[in-house]
């Protein structure tokens, strides 16, 4: 055996193993050939077991830094997962509160001397303007001739002067007195030389109808450069001309027709104003101003069964508008509310005006009903620190104590399956 090591040197010697410190040592030397074993060895052998390191015992002090160690290391642990505990879980709570109806009685007074809304009941009223045209059509209840007969008759002519004197057809004769009623000869005559020379011809009204009708001695008059030489009569009367009744529109149906049409442009006008978005006008300040046009198909006197009137007229109009309203309904229920009543409507709905009149100054005064849906005030932050950390059961009791539902809370929770969640914020509180 060759090595360096004393120690197995001296094991080696004691068992009868030849040991060399080199290999040419080794080489060089003889082998023992018998094993022996001696005191010696097994001193050496004890010699050997006493250089093994012994082991060491530990200290009082590095025991105490290994128990400081581990215990800081479970406290870690501990407090990690105490810290999951608190922050993972969260919880959604929906909560339904009772909801009733409130509904208050406004007094409002409109007027356009107000620029804003007040929860005393003023409101701001606008005046607006359109122009409406309508038409009416109005039956006849007239009647009105019309001629359909030419009247006529004999005239007599007399001579003024001393000479002949020749009368074409077509001269014209008329009635001395009004209405004037004119006839034309229906031949050429001659009146013979001589004062008083007189000839008769045929004559025939220019005009038809009942009105030609002359008396005898009516027609006095000759037309034209004749007039001044002649005389001319009538020994009988005109007579012949007829007339035939035709309905005709009356002044009288015209204004029957006028009073509704006015009456139909205001309801018109309170459409027209209607449309516009956000504006409420009121009714009873529709009035009739400026006549644009009027016009009339058929005259009065003028035959025809019907006639159409049309009116072309401005309308003015006060009104409010609708988010000014919902604005005052809106303050006078907060100001009902009682101090744990919240809304829980999308809207406030306000009843048509009640008992409404004029103030006397432009304006007008009404009442009006207001309503809206009120429930319970709920916080939900407060909520959540009231019930973090309780079993669901108890969570709810807590809850139902303090508000009016329509039905148990409901959870709706993440890794918390028992009770809510100790930490607050995560605790979501939803209230629909």
């Amino acid at each position: 055996m060759v090595s360096h090591s004393p120690q197995v040197i001296d094991q080696a010697s004691a068992h009868g193993i030849n040991c060399f410190a080199s290999i040419p040592a080794a080489e060089r030397s003889a082998w023992a050939k018998k094993r022996k074993y001696s005191f010696e060895a097994e001193h050496s052998a004890h010699r050997l077991e006493q250089s093994k390191p012994a082991s060491k015992k530990p200290t009082p002090t590095e025991f105490a830094k290994k128990v400081v160690t581990w215990s800081a290391a479970i406290l870690s642990g501990l407090a990690i997962l105490a810290l999951l505990v608190y922050l993972v879980p969260s919880v959604t709570v929906i909560l339904t509160p009772q909801k009733s109806e409130k509904t208050i009685q406004m007094q409002i007074w409109g007027s356009q001397k107000f620029n804003s809304v007040n929860v005393n009941g003023n409101l701001p009223l606008l005046q607006k303007k359109v122009e409406v045209s309508s038409s009416k059509i109005v039956t006849s209840s007239g009647k009105v001739a019309i001629p359909n007969a030419f009247a006529s008759a004999v005239v007599q002519f007399t001579n003024l002067t001393s000479q002949e004197l020749k009368i074409p057809a077509g001269t014209m004769v008329s009635t001395g007195e009004e209405p004037i009623q004119r006839f034309t000869t229906q031949e050429e005559i001659t009146l013979g030389t001589g004062a008083d020379s007189t000839a008769s011809v045929a004559v025939k009204a220019s005009t038809p109808g009942s009105s030609a009708n002359a008396p005898v001695g009516a027609i006095q008059l000759v037309d034209g450069s004749l007039g001044g030489w002649l005389e001319v009569t009538n020994p009988e009367a005109a007579s012949g001309g007829l007339d035939s009744e035709a309905p005709s529109p009356s002044e009288e149906d015209y204004v029957a027709a006028r009073t509704d049409l006015l009456k139909e442009i205001k309801l018109l006008a309170g459409a027209k104003f209607a449309e516009e978005a956000d504006f409420f006008v009121i009714e009873d300040s529709i009035t009739i101003g400026n006549v644009v046009e009027e016009t009339r198909s058929i005259e009065v006197g003028q035959p025809g069964d019907q006639g159409t009137l049309t009116l072309r007229i401005e309308v003015t109009g006060l009104g409010y508008l609708q988010s000014d309203l919902q604005t005052l309904a809106l303050q006078s229920l907060q100001a009902s509310l009682g101090e744990k009543e919240v809304f829980y409507g999308a809207t406030t709905t306000v009843s048509d005006p009640i008992d409404l009149h004029s103030d006397g100054e432009g304006g007008f005064r009404w009442s009006a009903e207001a309503s809206s849906e009120v429930g319970p005030r709920i916080d939900p932050i407060q909520v959540a620190q009231t019930i973090a950390g309780l079993r669901y059961d108890e969570a709810s009791r807590q809850i139902e104590a303090e508000f009016l539902l329509e039905k148990a809370p409901e959870y709706r929770s993440f890794v918390s399956p028992f009770q809510v969640p100790w930490a607050p914020f995560r605790i979501n509180v939803e209230v629909q």
